[in-house]
């Protein structure tokens, strides 16, 4: 049995990237922020300026290791009741091993996209030094 045209291309053949984007739109309509009801913190959140691009960058950074501190402390539970012994079990090694395989899977996980929340830190973060400048300022 041919299954070619069931299974969806694997990632990075087929369709480009602004292609699915596209085939996004046109199934789930206009995805413009407003359309998507941000809640008010995330949209009214200004990049900083041009000049704070390095700050920038270290606060995403931030952000993506808190969601991979985040994400590795969720992972944890799951593995927790699986038994390392038996005949393709890592024994007292993969015990050892697990919390770094758990810690890569989430750094992984963010690298893929995550599950948003560093966007929201990074929205956060940069409202809160907003307001610091601000009252600072005045």
């Amino acid at each position: 049995m041919d299954i070619t045209g069931i299974l969806p291309p694997p990632a990075g053949e087929g369709r480009s990237r602004s292609d699915r984007v596209g085939a996004a739109r046109q199934t789930t309509g206009d995805l413009s922020p407003d359309r998507l009801a941000l809640p008010t913190r995330l949209r009214s959140a200004q990049p900083p300026s041009p000049a704070g691009e390095g700050e920038t960058r270290r606060i995403r950074e931030t952000a993506e290791q808190f969601e991979a501190s985040f994400l590795s402390q969720m992972l944890k539970p799951m593995f927790e009741g699986l038994d390392t012994n038996g005949l393709f079990g890592g024994g007292e090694a993969e015990a050892t091993w697990r919390s770094f395989l758990i810690d890569e899977m989430a750094k992984k996980t963010v690298q893929s996209g995550g599950i948003g929340l560093a966007d929201t830190v990074m929205a956060e973060m940069i409202r809160m030094q907003s307001e610091q400048s601000t009252g600072a300022a005045a």
